[in-house]
């Protein structure tokens, strides 16, 4: 039977075969749909048998209704060589298809990626309770050719075969593809409990199958579209090497201004753009209602486009000079466009300074993809403290621009210090006032540079004509507490203050950080500690560095690699807060520990928790020769795009309200990395534990539970729901807890009862498919397993 002759339109008043899983109740069929309720999480409802022969280009079109969730699942049985069915398996599931919980009917088109025999399908509505409505379910092979690279230009007035999942085509007019978004939902699975709700694992998009591209040979996807909300999209691909449930991504950035931009983005170095790609996906993050215009995606060796400059990086390779040094500023200018473009000009200079510090250098020619560092050496002559501008120009485009800081210090013989006899800050003064410090360990007699802190914070506000502008903070103070007063560009007074408070025994100082405003001011970014370790000792180099949860590096390694996981997973230089297990951020080498730690459920703003981190190890952002760790609020995800260092949606600062930044700032001689979590738990304690839900025994009793009701004397089986069976598998850890026995109670001599039935099935069979090592699994029995070990029914002899 093809996928065409499958189909419910439920019009009469059985459900056509449909059955009730687990967590779903009151099947119905009532005004032309198969309607039914949510009990709980993981609930799902299945077709009746089929015997379906499936395509990649077979999708399921589903028109419903739902009142709560974002994302519905779809899985799949299989038929295996033997022409037995499969058991359902995350293999053959698409994770989550983008879906609506305001209760009305919408259509969703659902493309597995699936191919053969088909013998049932499973629904998994969106949402954890609420009442769904099923108008109709259809499973349709739609005709899309094998193409071997992609030049889809909209030009014949159709969507040339994609297929759109969470979108709704307004059709083609002037070689463009207009489209709305109509719902948004989890493109996969995503952790929105915890608040990490920025990833574009959310969104909608459009899907093209049955491909047979080279991913040697073809590696940039060019996008030309128009957006008119939303910040960030990805591409996403299933290549031959990929697991059919399982897909690559890489975000990028986009203008929500309504206008057509081109994106490149480029894959030679994506670990996982190999073989061959048979299937791509466009996915907007992007809310309901958003307009969508797509002019042409391309796939290719090389960028696409007019000429596009680009600034890789604006740096100094150092943070902190003395008066009289020579500052080197690199800047990498690069091509991201699909042409070649000439006459470009590096421009450099300090606000406000512009003929004592501007420079400006000719760059050659950029052919698509190419980068040109350019440098320049400026000699700081009295003090400075500035934020340095540099853009690339050229005649026929916008030129991108980029800021970096270039402070020169005072003489130590004018500083300020605070510590105790293990670690200090040591705060040098200019004329703009005290704002570098030094931080320092005492090894022996001696006093050793660890690290530094360029200012005493930064603030990046928008003008009231709507400008960025970046601002460091330094003061006049003493004995460790600092005050700064300044104007900004709309006259708005701010203030500053920064304290640091030794502790009397260990080697850190507790260091406050607050700035408020006597206006309304839309803030962009407020930066607490700006700890660059390594500067002014041992550099770039390391021998471990931890963020935790994040990040466990050795020598040679640098953060956010792909070693562990594949972009943009491996982004984790900005992560959200919920992401960091311990909040600290240490780096170890030649026996200096050196990191800041905090409290992540410190409110600062009297309401908000979590401080956004910021860790580069070594510090190749800036591609500088130290490590840089710090923190600022507002906080991902609200305010934030993680992975960002500023606000895409600006926070709202009040009047006179004041934003604090609390952390400590440890330097210490150490052998060991793992010294740094023994500080936070030296500080800040061992954190209590949540209430118990129920005592122990209690919880022992939940989980034999399911051992009690999950094994089905009957069939000789366990089940995971009523319809599956599994097994008869023992699992090993049972049976060796049955060899342990040593007491004579009910459950104990059940359970030997089971084990002996399984190992009698288990050794008449001729090939034993369902022994202790089964790859069958009962979920339930799986998650008991520690309590069938470990409760007192099973005591070791």
């Amino acid at each position: 039977v093809s996928a065409d002759d499958a189909g419910w339109q439920f019009d009469g008043k059985d459900s056509e075969g449909w059955k009730l899983g687990p967590r779903t109740a009151n099947l119905r069929v009532a005004d032309g749909k198969l309607q039914f309720d949510i009990t709980g999480p993981d609930s799902w409802i299945i077709s009746p048998q089929l015997d379906l022969t499936v395509t990649p280009q077979t999708k399921v079109v589903i028109r419903m209704s739902s009142e709560d969730g974002d994302a519905g699942q779809l899985y799949w049985q299989s038929v295996g060589p033997d022409g037995k069915p499969l058991p359902y398996s995350e293999e053959r599931v698409v994770r989550g298809f983008p879906a609506a919980s305001d209760g009305k009917v919408h259509e969703y088109h659902v493309l597995p990626t699936w191919e053969g025999k088909v013998r049932e399908v499973r629904l998994d509505p969106p949402g954890d309770h609420g009442h769904v409505a099923i108008d109709s379910i259809r499973i349709q092979t739609v005709d899309i050719p094998l193409a071997e690279q992609l030049r889809c230009e909209f030009s014949a007035k159709e969507a040339e075969h994609w297929v759109h999942e969470g979108m709704r085509f307004l059709g083609v007019q002037g070689g463009v593809l207009n489209a709305e978004v109509d719902y948004t939902g989890r493109i996969g699975a995503t952790l929105k409990g915890m608040g990490l709700t920025q990833s574009n694992e959310e969104g909608s998009g459009i899907i093209r199958p049955n491909l047979r591209i080279d991913a040697n040979t073809q590696t940039n996807i060019a996008v030309r579209m128009s957006v008119s909300e939303g910040t960030l999209a990805s591409v996403r691909w299933y290549s031959d090497l990929d697991s059919n449930s399982h897909a690559s991504w890489q975000d990028f950035f986009i203008k929500p201004d309504g206008r057509f931009h081109t994106y490149n983005v480029d894959l030679r170095q994506h670990p996982t753009w190999k073989s061959t790609i048979r299937r791509l996906e466009l996915i907007v993050n992007s809310p309901p209602g958003a307009a969508i215009g797509l002019d042409y995606v391309r796939t290719g060796d090389t960028p696409d486009g007019p000429p596009l400059l680009g600034i890789g990086y604006l740096s100094t390779e150092r943070v902190l000079y003395g008066e009289g040094e020579r500052a080197t500023v690199r800047c990498l200018v690069r091509n991201d466009g699909g042409a070649r473009v000439k006459d470009i000009r590096a421009i450099i200079q300090v606000p406000g300074r512009e003929g004592e510090y501007e420079q400006i250098t000719e760059v050659p020619p950029l052919s698509p993809g190419q980068a040109c560092e350019v440098q320049w050496a400026l000699k700081t002559e009295g003090s400075l403290a500035a934020v340095l501008g540099g853009r690339a120009v050229y005649e026929d485009g916008p030129y991108p621009t980029a800021v970096c800081r270039l402070i020169v210090t005072g003489p130590r013989d004018g500083s300020s210090s605070v510590g105790n006899d293990r670690v200090r800050l040591v705060f040098t003064k200019n004329s703009y006032g005290f704002g570098p410090a030094f931080l320092e360990m005492k090894r022996g007699v001696l006093w050793e540079c660890c690290g530094v802190l360029p200012s005493l914070g930064e603030v990046v506000y928008r003008s009231n004509k709507g400008g960025a502008f970046q601002k460091m903070i330094f003061g006049e103070g003493s004995k460790g507490a600092f005050k700064c007063a300044f104007k900004d560009v709309d006259g708005v007074a701010w203030s500053a203050k920064a304290t640091f408070t030794p502790d009397k025994k260990g080697p850190w100082i507790k260091a406050e950080y607050t700035i408020s405003a006597n206006a309304n001011r839309e803030l962009i970014a407020f930066r607490g500690p700006m700890l660059y370790a390594g500067e002014g000792a041992f550099g770039a180099e390391k021998d471990a560095a931890i963020f935790p949860g994040l990040e466990w590096l050795v020598e040679g390694e640098h953060s956010s690699n792909w070693l562990d996981a594949t972009p943009p997973r491996s982004n984790r230089w900005a992560p959200d807060p919920y992401r960091v297990t311990i909040p600290l951020m240490a780096v170890l080498a030649d026996r200096k520990l050196v990191g800041l730690m905090w409290n992540a459920l410190d409110r600062w703003d009297e309401q908000s928790w979590c401080v956004t981190p910021h860790f580069l190890s070594p510090n190749w952002h800036a591609a500088q020769s130290n490590h840089l760790m710090s923190l600022f609020v507002p906080s991902i995800p609200q305010w934030v795009v993680e992975n960002s260092i500023f606000a895409t949606r600006s926070y709202a600062l009040r009047k006179d309200k004041v934003l604090k930044i609390t952390c400590y700032l440890f330097a210490q001689e150490a052998d060991d990395v793992l010294q740094a979590a023994k500080n936070w738990f030296e500080v800040f304690g061992v954190p209590e534990l949540p209430k118990k839900p129920r005592s122990h025994e209690a919880e022992l009793d939940l989980c034999m539970d399911y051992f009690n009701s999950r094994w089905d004397g009957k069939e000789k089986c366990w089940r995971n729901w009523r319809e599956q069976k599994i097994g008869p598998s023992g699992f090993l850890d049972l049976y060796v807890s049955y060899l342990d026995c040593a007491q004579d109670t009910p459950l104990a001599r059940k359970a030997r009862d089971i084990v002996e039935t399984i190992m009698a099935i288990y050794k008449q069979s001729p090939q034993r498919p369902f022994g202790l090592a089964t790859t069958q699994r009962c979920w339930p029995m799986w998650s008991a397993r520690p309590a069938l070990s470990r409760s007192a029914c099973f005591a070791p002899s």
